[in-house]
């Protein structure tokens, strides 16, 4: 196993499917409890971590509920001498919160944000994920790590501008990198980084703030790092028609093509995590 309960407790590793773990499942069946015990509970809980808040949270994480309850009633009926120490196991609902498409942010929301976010790449995620923020920097890793959790294959870009980053454009690449390290054990996912710039103010053509994946896309009434912060803002889950309008607007630009815009001259930097 390579991921260690230490780090996976300390939220530095991601929950993995459940293909990548069953042989270890198989393996602990033939082993001591006491040994097998720590694999149980790593399995648990990356169930129910890459279960919580989506739709299949009550056909995933119920029966490993009730095979809880069965257990603790079997422990209790073959220890009478320490049932009193045991609470009675009452029953309990696993609800569902109902699909939204839109939220409005308050200032200190900043979890709740992160909440929708999450919600919708588990539900919508993509191979690909396209995330154009004009004020995107190194200390918006965290989202991406997000994006990481659901699917470690899902290719990344995303689209900046030259204001947000350190006066030293030459150290980005580092900068980048460095961070990621500093947030998470795991391996980024393949991630493109675009700086664009019109101006030497380092301003981009690209207002929009939005994230764009195969068959959905999030616009952002605000940039990522003042999500929750001191602004109301919000974020749409946009129609299908402004998905597609999105894409042709953005294409030119991931693939580098865009040259000008206003009359002025498109400059890029892009280097991979």
């Amino acid at each position: 196993m390579t991921t260690c309960p230490k780090q996976f407790n300390a939220n530095r590793s991601n929950p993995t499917t459940l293909d990548k773990h069953s042989n270890l499942l198989i393996k602990a069946s033939k082993l001591p409890f006491s040994k097998a015990f720590p694999i149980y509970l790593w399995s648990a809980t990356n169930v129910v971590k890459r279960s919580q808040g989506t739709a299949n949270a009550v056909t995933n994480i119920t029966p490993i509920f009730q095979s809880l309850i069965a257990l603790s009633n079997f422990i209790i009926t073959i220890n009478s001498n320490v049932k009193d120490r045991f609470k009675r196991i009452e029953h309990f609902d696993i609800k569902t919160e109902e699909k939204l498409n839109y939220i409005v942010i308050d200032p200190g929301e900043r979890d709740k944000a992160i909440d929708f976010i999450k919600q919708w790449l588990l539900e919508y995620l993509g191979d690909y994920l396209w995330i154009s923020d004009p004020y995107f920097s190194k200390n918006e890793l965290e989202f991406l790590n997000f994006a990481n959790s659901v699917r470690e294959d899902c290719e990344v870009y995303i689209i900046t501008s030259g204001k947000g980053q350190t006066p030293i454009i030459t150290s980005l690449p580092a900068d980048y990198q460095s961070h990621w390290n500093s947030i998470t054990a795991e391996k980024p996912p393949p991630t493109g980084i675009i700086v664009v710039s019109n101006d030497v103010q380092g301003n981009s053509p690209i207002h929009d703030r939005c994230w764009l994946t195969n068959n959905s896309a999030l616009k952002f009434g605000g940039s990522l790092n003042g999500l929750g912060v001191s602004k109301i803002s919000d974020i749409t889950v946009m129609q299908p028609g402004d998905r597609h309008k999105l894409f042709v607007k953005l294409e030119p630009f991931v693939a580098l093509q865009k040259k000008l815009y206003d009359g002025k001259v498109i400059k890029y930097m892009s280097f991979s995590l």
